[in-house]
């Protein structure tokens, strides 16, 4: 067991004691020479004496003091909301007011419209609006009880690079606690005419050019002194932090210290509040904690945090405010809360480790295009010229080449709100006609570019083959817990790891996710130890990647043409690639999809029972199953198989030289048929994985064959069909009315084969689940479904699902008959040749709509073999009846569940297919095609424009 590494505090104990029944602004004892001169500076200067909220830089200031306005008029609209339901009956009422107060805020600005409360203008960083990233943490922190010696306050923290929006989480936390503690405060406080007891909020910086670290701060190392004194500068009004340096005023009051690090911190602390004239709580947001010690040793960093959370956090004193019958006698308010950031989350995360200490880590923010478009439409100053900042409105047209260029940079630099923030105020001022980035900044500032992972350090000396599993498991949503607590390094290894600290941004804490770099992707698969028993996972590390990177460089195409595509718009050749590169970006959301999906499966396989529940818990938004999550897997290897082109309509293989010939994608015209190929991977006993091939073919974007343990091959096979039109509601073509996208999805049932034999005459049973994939939630419920929770224990199985596939399988009867009839003239020893060849002249004589219907085909065939029913040699033996395998789920998955997840898909697809969005005009009549676009491989990759 590890040994628990708690420093005990000699001075401090009695100190304590004492100070539990006593206010820490007693004064009766005679000031320190320190105090005294902390108290006649501040009192030869202007203070911010009206201010809640302190920060030393101008900036800083600015937005705190923004951030609380936001934060009080969030607290006042949910309290408006709360009062105009206070007519509900009793329960009703309470469950909302229960429903209200866990409500983000972006939440309480939506809902406080619909009850008439003003538009709350959000508080600008730099050029952007805030994007409001919750409370919850804050309110955790606030909440805590430390009267159970020896109690360890769980530290509140973030970590980030530069650019992560770390800082601006800190002034947010900082503004936020204020009205929390407000509210404390009065339920205990009635009179208090000076406002003595009034919370206040500091945020300290090591890392702005009023306050970084100076030569004597380096020399002390006495970290609380070095906060007392940041604190107490900042309450000097704005014009006196500028005229007065902190580095002579930090000269004049150290003089005056005694070196006692803790007795100097409450001296400073005790004049500051004798000048303030406050008694109450205070929250301090310390960023850039790693900076106060200029030397960067972890060692140092992490001394520096124990000493921070034993002596200000864990020994700060209940306030000695009066009790009162209304409130819990048990909820207390401290004299100080803190919170601290940091470059790594290595630092705090070793502290927690050796101190056992837990933490509060909040999750990192990120801005999409999305989130871009929700922001320029705000009551805010512009965020982006006029001419770019039309394309988010409605009245909106087909976006120029210029404009295009922009939203593509946008989505390549998407993951740290710094770096767009830098950019949007680099193009603030362009007219039209004049954009241009250097290529250079941008793969500098992208991390969608970052490649090569043989450069990149390992993360420890010895890498595990349970590290780098842990590491998926957090890129596909399988980490079941927080990754910064607890003892078990595997699961954070590559994700705290420096060399990789920008590639990895964690967006949610409990569960950990994150949103990673194809170069993470890569790290992983590249430091995989050689003879691992799970490296098999690496080939969908690897194809991931491959994916991510395909259509990053795909939008690079574009990036490097930029000025020809500027100059020269309506150049036939600039049409094209503005054209070409429009296609991909559906391809992106089913490569991608399937990709993450293959990840994720192949982790769960490494487990001793893999689940159905384990599959796909989280990972959709609706479900309607009989029995799929109770359904058990063997462990073992999913497996990647080429060259399956079509299934579960095998007998489209017939038209292969037609459909070949047809596209420019280089169809496989391989003599084994995809029943052939099928057949050999079933024997095998192996979970595999394919994407069928041809894009004439309707039929699924991705299948996954389950083997299950029921029976010696029995099979459940996952088929996966991306929808990508916007509206739940589609016309297949423009002449025929809408319908519901679930309807259309369900409509297009090919054959489901029951039973199919392998090479070695071994019969395989198999069972279905269906997917779709849309772009959008969507909002009419599945019939007799159950909406994702995390209590997918309770739900119960559903059997209608499979009544109702069984009822529509009866339709399908003619494609089953293609199936059985192409299988045998694949077995037999001669005749196909000919077929194939009549049923391609067929096809080209009948044109683009009739080869696109599977049903036709399956017709054509069928007459085709008849026709030359005396040229097929038939196979001797009987052939087998397939039957039509049951359904036993259907799932809905969307981009906002996917996000969710697995955070790089979903911001990278959600970004590419919001450009394909602003690049269409939709119009009353407008339709999606239904042909899936799944093999669109652009031949324009190597044009020049």
């Amino acid at each position: 067991m590890r040994r628990c590494l708690v420093r005990t505090w000699p001075v401090l104990g009695g100190a304590v004691a004492a100070r539990r029944h006593t206010s820490s602004t007693d004064t009766s004892l005679p000031g320190s020479p320190l105090q005294s001169g902390m108290e006649q500076y501040l009192k030869r200067y202007t203070l911010k004496n009206k201010h809640q909220v302190f920060a030393s830089f101008l900036p800083d200031q600015l937005l705190l003091s923004e951030m609380l306005r936001y934060v009080k008029e969030i607290d006042a609209a949910r309290e408006s909301v709360r009062d105009a339901n206070a007519g509900r009956e009793s329960e009703a009422r309470a469950t909302f007011e229960k429903e209200l107060d866990a409500m983000t805020e972006e939440q309480v600005e939506d809902i406080a419209l619909q009850y008439g409360v003003k538009d709350i203008k959000r508080p600008m960083c730099g050029m952007i609006p805030f994007k409001p990233s919750g409370d919850d943490s804050v309110r955790a922190h606030l909440a805590e009880r430390r009267d159970v010696p020896p109690y360890r306050t769980r530290l509140l923290c973030n970590s980030g690079v530069v650019g992560s929006g770390k800082s601006v989480l800190m002034l947010h936390s900082t503004a936020a606690a204020i009205p929390i503690l407000e509210r404390k405060i009065n339920k205990r406080v009635t009179v208090d005419p000076e406002r003595r007891w009034r919370p206040l909020g500091f945020y300290v910086s090591f890392n702005t050019c009023l306050t970084a670290t100076t030569w004597r701060d380096a020399e002390t190392k006495n970290i609380l002194t070095l906060i007392a004194l940041r604190i107490a500068y900042s309450v000097l009004e704005d014009e006196q932090c500028v005229r007065r340096n902190y580095d002579a005023f930090s000269s004049e009051m150290y003089q005056l210290c005694s070196g006692n690090d803790e007795e100097d911190f409450t001296c400073i602390i005790k004049a500051l509040r004798t000048v303030l004239k406050w008694d109450g709580p205070m929250f301090l947001a310390i960023d850039e904690f790693h900076r106060a010690f200029p030397g960067g040793n972890t060692t140092d960093i992490v001394l520096g945090l124990s000493t921070v959370c034993a002596r200000l956090l864990d020994a700060a004193p209940k306030l000695p405010l009066p009790l009162s019958n209304v409130v819990d006698i048990n909820d207390y308010i401290y004299e100080r809360y803190i919170a601290a950031s940091a470059y790594s989350a290595v630092y705090p995360v070793t502290f927690a480790a050796q101190y056992c200490r837990e933490l509060l880590v909040q999750p990192m923010p990120t801005l999409d295009l999305q989130t871009i478009e929700r922001l320029v439409g705000r009551d805010t100053p512009a965020m982006m010229a006029p001419h770019y900042s039309e394309l988010f409105t409605v009245a909106r047209g087909v976006p120029t080449n210029e404009q295009l260029l922009l939203l593509i940079h946008l989505t390549l630099l998407s993951g740290r709100p710094l770096i767009v923030l830098q950019f949007l105020r680099k193009h603030a001022k362009d007219v039209p006609g004049q954009f241009g980035h250097p290529i250079e900044a941008l793969e500098a500032d992208s991390m969608w570019l970052r490649r090569d992972a043989t450069n990149v350090e390992k993360p420890v000396p010895i890498v595990s083959e349970a590290m780098c599993l842990r590491a998926c498991e957090l890129a596909v949503g399988l980490a079941a817990k927080n990754i910064f607590v607890g003892d078990d390094t595997t699961r954070r290894a590559f994700a705290l790891s420096l060399a990789l600290a920008n590639d990895c941004i964690v967006t949610q804490v409990t569960p950990t996710r994150a949103l990673v770099s194809p170069l993470f992707l890569d790290s992983i698969s590249y430091h995989w130890p050689k003879g691992g028993e799970n490296r098999n996972i690496c080939q969908h590390l690897d194809k991931l990647s491959e994916s991510l990177n395909k259509h990053v460089d795909f939008a690079m195409v574009l990036v490097k043409a930029g000025p020809s595509l500027i100059a020269n718009p309506h150049e036939e050749g600039s049409r094209q690639l503005v054209e070409d590169w429009t296609r991909t970006t559906p391809v992106a959301f089913v490569d991608l999809t399937f990709r993450a999906l293959c990840l994720r499966f192949a982790c769960v396989f490494c487990t001793h029972t893999p689940t159905g529940k384990k599959l796909l818990t989280g990972a959709h938004s609706q479900v309607e199953q009989a029995g799929f999550l109770d359904c058990e897997f063997v462990s073992g290897p999913l497996v990647l198989v080429a060259n399956i082109v079509n299934f579960p309509s095998m007998f489209i293989d017939a038209y292969r030289n037609f459909d070949t010939k047809s596209t420019s994608n280089g169809v496989n015209g391989a003599c084994k048929s995809s029943y052939e190929v099928l057949q050999e991977a079933l024997a095998k006993g192996d979970h595999f994985a394919f994407q069928p091939a041809n894009p004439n073919n309707q039929g699924e974007d991705g299948v996954i064959f389950l083997r299950e343990t029921s029976e010696h091959m029995c099979w459940t096979v996952l088929l996966i069909q991306n929808e990508h039109c916007w509206d739940e509601y589609k016309a297949e073509t423009p002449d025929q009315p809408k319908k519901h996208v679930l309807d259309v999805w369900r409509g297009k049932l090919a054959h489901l084969p029951a039973v199919i034999r392998d090479t070695t005459g071994v019969k395989h049973n198999l069972r279905y689940v269906r997917m779709l994939a849309t772009i959008n939630p969507i909002e009419r419920q599945m019939i007799n479904a159950a909406m994702c929770s995390s209590d997918e224990e309770s739900l119960e199985p559903n059997h209608e699902v499979t009544k109702r596939y069984a009822d529509c399988a009866e339709k399908s009867q003619q494609l089953a008959a293609a199936n059985a009839a192409f299988i045998e003239l694949v077995e037999s020893s001669r005749g196909r040749r000919e077929v194939e060849n009549a049923v391609c002249k067929w096809a080209k004589k009948n044109g683009s709509v009739k080869h696109l219907n599977a049903e036709d085909r399956a017709t054509q065939l069928l007459h085709q073999i008849q026709r030359h029913r005396s040229r097929i040699c038939r196979n001797r033996k009987k052939h087998y009846s397939m039957g039509s395998g049951p359904m036993i789920a259907e799932f809905l998955i969307d981009l906002d569940n996917i996000s969710k997840w697995c955070p790089t898909v979903g911001m990278f697809v959600r970004n590419v297919l919001k450009i394909r969005e602003l690049m269409e005009t939709p119009t009353p009549s407008s339709w999606e095609p239904t042909t899936s676009a799944k093999n669109v491989i652009p031949t324009w990759t190597n044009k020049a424009v």
